[in-house]
Order: structure tokens, then sequence, then C-alpha cells
């Protein structure tokens, strides 16, 4: 991909930062707010929907806009995304009934499914190697803040506005970062042939939905393994999966380059963002719920009892931005997984 050039780097990166922390921000702001926004709607019934959908969108969108924005240029297909997750954001916010806000709700995720990968493509080309690992250490922490500071602000907002606004609250937003963006990034244009693996995203598509609607329906349903109709999503699953590694192998320009696989480093990796984001985000989504209906707390005071993770978290971010090119990384991810593990025990133990 050709680099990119950028007249002013810094206000690049903070466009790019409050892009990424609100589409995060809208994944844990809403979980303060749920028990409002489903009490005022009446629907118990799609309660899982609401998260569900958007995890959704960003899951099954998030690859085939990286590699979009591959094909096309990071500035265009980044700012399609946010045109998109704004969209979102006003649908949600002036919804009257649960159809509209899933609609707008999985629109936002669509958009956001682009926000978080390109922005980071974005910083891998701009900023060189030696710079890398101190821009990180600034990206940690902002990226932990979503998810302490969401519950607060949507316990804040429930209280004593209305929970319409935490949806509205990110058009001004949005409308900062995307001329930021569009103002600070240049890419010139590709002039080679592009070639688009449609198959590909397709079968990529209809692989992770039958995947991702298994545990959706389980919860939401009450279904069970065993049940018809999650034999029948596995089988699928499984059918697509062979199907688009079969495709993948004869694209020119494959969604998902097979050849990463090949390497060792990228496999652990992979699996260790998914094994703590099971844990982490797991958690502390879950967590506002819990506090509030189990626990008897306000929305506010729920939101102020993740600010003990932000204690730690972010300090620890900072310093293993700097540490990075000092220590090996195999010592900051063993001793990182055993801190998350000790955390997750005693979260179960309360339990």
């Amino acid at each position: 991909m050709t680099a990119v050039h950028h007249p002013n780097r810094k206000w690049l990166l903070i466009g790019l930062l409050l892009g990424v922390i609100f589409s995060a921000l809208d994944e844990t702001v809403v979980s303060t707010a749920l028990p409002t926004i489903i009490r005022d709607l009446n629907g118990l019934a799609l309660l899982g929907w609401v998260a569900g959908i958007y995890m959704l969108s960003i899951t099954i969108f998030m690859p085939i806009f990286g590699k979009l924005a591959d094909l096309f240029g990071y500035k265009r297909i980044y700012l399609i995304c946010m045109t998109l997750f704004m969209a979102g954001s006003i649908i949600c916010g002036l919804s009257n009934s649960m159809a509209m806000l899933l609609i707008g709700r999985a629109i936002q995720g669509i958009g956001a499914g682009g926000l978080m990968p390109i922005a980071m493509m974005i910083i891998g080309d701009t900023f060189p190697l030696e710079q890398r690992a101190k821009v990180q250490s600034l990206v940690g922490p902002l990226m932990i803040l979503p998810q302490l500071v969401g519950p607060l602000v949507g316990g804040y907002l429930v209280s004593h506005v209305s929970w319409h606004w935490i949806f509205l609250i990110n058009i001004p937003v949005g409308l900062i970062a995307a001329l930021l963006i569009y103002k600070n990034l240049n890419q010139p244009l590709r002039t080679k042939r592009i070639i688009i693996d449609w198959a590909g995203a397709l079968t990529l598509t209809l692989a992770i939905l039958s995947l991702l609607l298994i545990p959706v329906l389980i919860d939401i349903k009450g279904y069970t393994w065993s049940s018809p109709v999650i034999l029948v999503l596995l089988a699928l699953f499984v059918l697509l999966t062979a199907l688009f590694i079969r495709i993948e192998t004869r694209a020119a320009e494959p969604i998902i380059p097979l050849a990463l696989f090949r390497n060792r480093s990228v496999v652990m990796l992979s699996l260790i963002v998914f094994v703590t984001m099971v844990g982490l985000m797991g958690g502390l989504s879950a967590f506002p719920f819990f506090a509030q209906n189990v626990m008897g707390l306000t929305p506010v005071a729920s939101g102020y009892l993740n600010f003990g993770f932000m204690a730690g978290a972010i300090p620890v971010s900072i310093a293993c931005g700097f540490l990075i090119t000092k220590v090996p990384y195999k010592y900051l991810f063993v001793i990182s997984l055993s801190s998350l593990s000790s955390a997750i025990l005693c979260w179960l133990r309360l339990m």
C-alpha cells in the first residue's frame, strides 16, 4: 500500500483517536443505560440483541473494511465508516421502538467495524518504527478509557438527561474527527487495477454470522447446544469456513491472506487477543447490568466501580509502551495474562 502523507501528524492522531474512542465507548455506555432503554421501549424479549447486533456487525465488517481500505485508500473508506457510524447514532438517538433501535445499532456496528482496524493501519503507516511504541503507549490508555468512562457517562445521561443522548452525543464528536481526518490525511490514489474478492467477502460474512448467532439464540431464545437450530448453524459454519478457505487460496486479492497463518507469531498474537478480550470485555460489559439489577446500585454508582480498573490499567499500559523496546515481548505477555487471570478468578469468587 502507498505510504500516507500527512501535513500534521498530531491532529491526524487526535482525529483517529476520537473516532476509535467513541466507537469503543458505544459498546460500554449502552450497557449502563440498557435497563432504562428496555423499560422505556418495552423490549425485554430483545435485550440481548441491543449489544449483540452491534458486536455482530463489527465482527463481520472489520476484515472487509480493512481490505477495502487497502484497495481504495484509507481516507475514503474511513470517512465512509464514520458517516455510517453517525447515521446509526442518529437512528438510535431518535428511536421510539426496539426495531428502530436495533436497525440503528446494526448500522453503528458496520461503521465501527471499519473505524478500529483502519485507524491502526493509518497509525502504522504514519509513524516510523522507532516512534510506534511511544504512540502505542498513548493509544493503550485511551483504548481502555471507553471501557471505564462509558458506564459512568451512560449512568449520568440516563439519570440526569435522557438515554437518547448516549447516542446523539456521538454526532458532534464524529464530525470533528471526520474533519480532522479529511484535512490531515492525504493519500495518493491507487492506479493499479482493483480486484475485489466478492465471493470471499460473502462467504466470510455468512460464516461469521452463523457462528455468532449461536450464543445470541441460546441466550435469548433458550436454545441448547443440542437443539436442531444450533446444530444446523454449527454445520453451516464449518461448511462455509471450508468454502472460504478454498476461495481464499485462489483469490487474486484475498480478504484474509491465508499465508499469514503460517507465521507462528501472528497465530499466537491472535489467540492472545481473543482470550484477553473474551475475559476482559465479557466482564466489563456485563458488570454494570449486574451491579444495577443484583447489587441494587444506581446507574452512576455502577459506573464509579470501574475506576479501580482504570487505576491499574492506564499506568501499566503507558509503562509497557516504553518497555516493549527494551524487554522481550513474551515476558510482558506472561505477566499481563497472569494478572488478568488472577483478576477473573477474583470476580468469579465474588459471584
